[in-house]
């Protein structure tokens, strides 16, 4: 039986964690800063097969690391790879929404905005307890997240938009 600590899913998670957070914020920071140009370019398919290799680099080398013994290079690497995983799912993140229309999600981007901290809390908190606890899966657990945070709440405004068409014009501010 499954039992939740409802106090304790509803707790926001501290910004800067572990050191490793720090370093991924000071480096989007710089990218963002300096280099928005560059990863702001459009990605040939070239870029986004690479990126697809880099990914399967990363999970590789991370099972990898998995196994090593305990030590700094091991702390290392592991920054390592989720900085390759990261440039690896930007570059195929291109050729992904390529194919993939969003335009109903541009009418709910309001809600998505004001919901998706307080469920994505509770959904993080549930995926984290349904699934094994290894940086491996750390990556899947995001995703999944992510995707089942917006499923939630694109019901959430289907619904109201069928049901409470009056209450859905107020939230939304009459955008759809």
């Amino acid at each position: 039986m499954l039992f939740l600590n409802i106090p304790e899913l509803l707790v926001p998670r501290p910004v800067f964690s572990t050191p490793n957070t720090l370093i991924y914020y000071l480096i989007g920071a710089y990218i963002g800063r300096h280099w928005i140009g560059v990863f702001s370019k459009k990605k040939s398919k070239t870029m986004s097969l690479l990126g697809l290799a880099l990914i399967a680099i990363a999970l590789a080398s991370e099972c990898a690391c998995v196994a090593g013994k305990n030590g700094v290079y091991k702390e290392i690497m592991k920054v390592l790879n989720r900085i390759v995983y990261v440039l690896g799912v930007w570059w195929f993140a291109d050729l992904i929404v390529d194919r993939i229309k969003v335009r109903p999600f541009m009418y709910h981007s309001f809600m998505i905005f004001a919901m998706h901290v307080d469920i994505g809390a509770i959904v993080s908190k549930l995926v984290y307890m349904a699934l094994p606890k290894s940086s491996t899966f750390a990556y899947v657990s995001f995703l999944l997240t992510v995707a089942i945070t917006l499923l939630i709440i694109e019901g959430t405004c289907m619904f109201l938009k069928k049901y409470c068409c009056r209450l859905y014009q107020i939230l939304t501010g009459s955008r759809a």
